[in-house]
């Protein structure tokens, strides 16, 4: 399906839809050539189909970067009545590597980090001979890197809007298919805007309404990377997105309809020292052996992929040197990263190195960043790498607790809030959070 986009800064777009929905006729509208950053991409021609007009809404908030254990930490207001009103979960577990792109991808499709494609924030594909790097708008917009269906797809599969203010992989269009409106990313939009947004979009006419809304906010990440856990600075993002979340929760009870909240986090965050740094060049042997490597990120983990022209047989040498030199790190084989599902995708690295929580790795002229926190590290091992998942709304129960959960069960909950069918193959199951939905207690009522 081809769909038309335009770009348009938001004033512009509310006067073409209004003028477009009070007029008889039925003109032609040009295509716009794209423009700033901060342009509203959307499908002129989108309308829900009948069936999916009657359906709930879902709005889900990503507050990238807030640890499981925050609303203990800081006490936000807004956060603190959701997670004690609604239901809460112990830990939100992302995927391995706990980081931001993986992370995000998997609560969208529902796979995991190696089956998706998008392993890490940066890594390299042998197959493509190309690498891929969250700071590389070519790559993020290129639908090649992109693997599964995204929510947004399958709702578009079934008659029904979506819309995205800031969500990895909805700059691409994953099956020949974007949300029906969209923002690229700008950090630099103020929280306000986006949140005024959502609340906009739910109050368009039924035929043009999201069904499900994507809102991202990145002021704790990047607080808790330039801070720590523990800082003002941190606390002061929490607080800050803590207002907006109780300026959306406002928002959205205002227009009376059936909208499910959902406020979650792709990870979580630790400190990090400058004393606590491997340097996986550092003897000449290891230096040696991994001059035979292309060296892709630096922090929590390090994926190692064996040059063009070199014989396999130097992944295993450089296993046996990197675990001889390498203290407070484990050095893995792609075959060897199966609880992972990392086994079977050319994209993780022929080796892969793997800190313990709080040791960073790098090469001597690749050092890790050192200041504030970090994320990244096996999320099976930490719980200081677990999100949050927080919701509240006609289809979930009220104050209703379940235990850790993996993030990739979000998918197949979504789906049933919204009534939509699952048509591709997932890791992510609704068993888990199926207790949390109302449906689930009105079912065991009806079976006594």
């Amino acid at each position: 399906m081809s769909l038309k986009f335009l770009a348009l800064p938001l004033f512009v777009f509310l006067a073409l839809f209004t003028s477009c929905t009070s007029s008889q006729k039925s003109a032609p509208h040009p295509e716009v050539v794209v423009g700033p950053e901060k342009q509203l991409f959307f499908d002129i021609n989108a309308k829900n189909s009948a069936e999916v007009l009657n359906r709930p809404y879902v709005v889900m908030v990503s507050i990238d970067g807030y640890r499981y254990d925050y609303n203990r930490l800081f006490s936000p207001p807004n956060l603190l009545r959701l997670e004690a009103e609604g239901v809460s979960v112990e830990g939100l577990r992302p995927p391995y590597p706990s980081k931001t792109f993986p992370s995000h991808y998997s609560i969208a499709t529902g796979l995991s980090a190696g089956r998706h494609g998008i392993v890490s924030n940066e890594f390299y594909d042998p197959a493509l001979d190309a690498s891929y790097a969250l700071s590389d708008r070519k790559a993020v917009e290129n639908p090649v890197w992109y693997f599964g269906e995204p929510l947004w797809a399958t709702a578009a599969q079934q008659g029904m809007l979506s819309a995205s203010f800031f969500w990895i992989g909805s700059e691409a269009p994953v099956g020949g298919r974007h949300p029906n409106y969209f923002y690229r990313y700008d950090a630099s939009i103020p929280h306000e805007t986006r949140v005024n947004q959502v609340l906009e979009w739910l109050n368009l006419p039924p035929e043009r309404r999201p069904h499900l809304i994507t809102l991202y906010f990145d002021a704790v990440d990047t607080a808790g990377h330039r801070y720590g856990v523990n800082s003002p600075q941190t606390r002061e993002a929490v607080m800050e997105v803590d207002r907006m979340i109780g300026r959306l929760r406002e928002g959205i009870e205002a227009t009376g309809l059936p909208v499910n909240l959902i406020v979650l986090s792709d990870h979580g965050m630790a400190d990090v020292s400058a004393k606590k740094v491997i340097i996986a060049d550092e003897s000449p042997e290891a230096a040696r052996i991994l001059k035979k490597f292309k060296a892709v990120g630096r922090g929590p983990q390090m994926q190692l992929y064996l040059k063009e022209g070199e014989p396999l047989s130097t992944i295993d040498e450089a296993q046996r040197i990197l675990k001889k030199r390498l203290k407070h790190a484990r050095v893995f084989k792609r075959s060897e990263m199966e609880k992972h599902q990392y086994a079977a995708t050319p994209r993780a690295g022929d080796l892969i190195i793997d800190a313990d929580l709080p040791y960073l790795v790098g090469l001597r002229n690749y050092r890790p960043y050192v200041t504030g926190g970090n994320h990244g590290w096996d999320p099976m091992k930490y719980p200081e790498m677990w999100g949050v998942f927080y919701a509240i709304g006609p289809q979930f129960k009220e104050r209703f607790k379940l235990p850790v959960i993996d993030n990739i069960h979000v998918y197949p909950l979504i789906l049933r809030i919204l009534g939509l069918k699952q048509r591709v193959p997932v890791d992510g199951r609704l068993e888990p959070m199926y207790p949390a939905l109302r449906e689930a207690e009105d079912l065991m009522a009806s079976s006594r």
